[in-house]
């Protein structure tokens, strides 16, 4: 599940968006992963959806280690400007529950059909 707060905006390129979630890795252990989102320009973004609950989903997603990267290089990627204050109080946050900025976050890819599927189970 993307967390609230979380930077939607570095998307690289058209109909990939990019978030953080949580991954539950068994025995009631979680673990931030980066979660990169494909659609197509008529499907719904991650970033339409309600994220005003709190719902757990079970995504089908694949592991891609070319497109991990740290906290930090998600919150600022190159180019983008200072955070506005409270972008950077979302962002200490995130930081104080991952636990360090810099930690490598490992990279999954799912498809908005497939995100799609999930919701719909969840409901």
């Amino acid at each position: 599940m993307p967390i609230p707060g979380a930077s939607h905006a570095s998307s690289f390129f058209k109909g990939f968006e990019a978030a953080i979630a949580e991954r539950s890795i068994g025995g009631g252990k979680i673990e931030y992963i980066k979660l990169v989102y494909i659609s197509l320009p008529y499907q719904k973004k991650l970033r339409d959806y309600d994220w005003s609950t709190t719902k757990l989903y079970k995504i089908r997603a694949v592991q891609d280690p070319a497109c991990d990267e740290s906290l930090m290089q998600m919150m600022m990627p190159e180019g983008a400007g200072m955070m506005d204050a409270e972008n950077q109080a979302a962002a200490d946050d995130l930081i104080a529950r991952v636990g360090d900025k810099n930690t490598k976050l490992h990279c999954y890819r799912t498809t908005a059909e497939d995100f799609a599927r999930a919701v719909q189970r969840a409901r």
